[in-house]
């Protein structure tokens, strides 16, 4: 058995049964999130892949073309990018990112598009204007359960989160 380090997900596996070559059997094991640092475009705030920005209207626009299901009747914009959910077993520092990535993102919609209105009220990146709507839009996702419900309290508690790393 031995260990094997691969750095694109910062995971450290164990190889089963005399593993030699990259390709055989490991064992995942733990994830060391506690030193991972996340990067964003300085230009258009998506978040980095391999440290490299990978929105195609980042140079041309200076931002991101929002699609138009991203509005007030559809999907809102956390399913946009990095996705948010409250989903049973999902990493709170994935939450965290797309938290930050949607309060980080240039916005290059023009005012045809049919969703302009719904994201021009985010108003500008990493402004307390983003963080209330933000905390608006969850709230009107929370108004939607029972507040006894595991939904509604993890909502609450990104509400809270956003609260205290953007508005305080």
């Amino acid at each position: 058995m031995g260990i094997r380090i691969d750095p694109s997900i910062i995971a450290i596996s164990f190889c089963v049964s005399n593993c030699k070559m990259p390709g055989e059997r490991y064992i995942f094991t733990r994830v060391y999130w506690d030193n991972m640092t996340w990067g964003y475009c300085d230009i258009c705030g998506k978040t980095l892949e391999a440290g490299k920005c990978k929105n195609d209207n980042c140079k041309s626009l200076q931002g991101v073309v929002i699609p138009p299901n991203i509005d007030e009747m559809n999907d809102s914009i956390f399913q946009y990018g990095v996705r948010f959910t409250v989903e049973k077993g999902t990493f709170d520092i994935m939450n965290e990112r797309a938290i930050d990535e949607k309060m980080r993102l240039v916005i290059a919609n023009h005012s045809g598009s049919p969703n302009y209105e719904y994201l021009k009220k985010l108003g500008p990146p990493m402004s307390v204007k983003r963080a209330k709507r933000l905390i608006e839009i969850l709230s009107g996702l929370m108004a939607r359960q029972t507040q006894t419900s595991r939904v509604f309290e993890e909502r609450l508690r990104w509400t809270k989160y956003i609260r205290e790393n953007y508005i305080e």
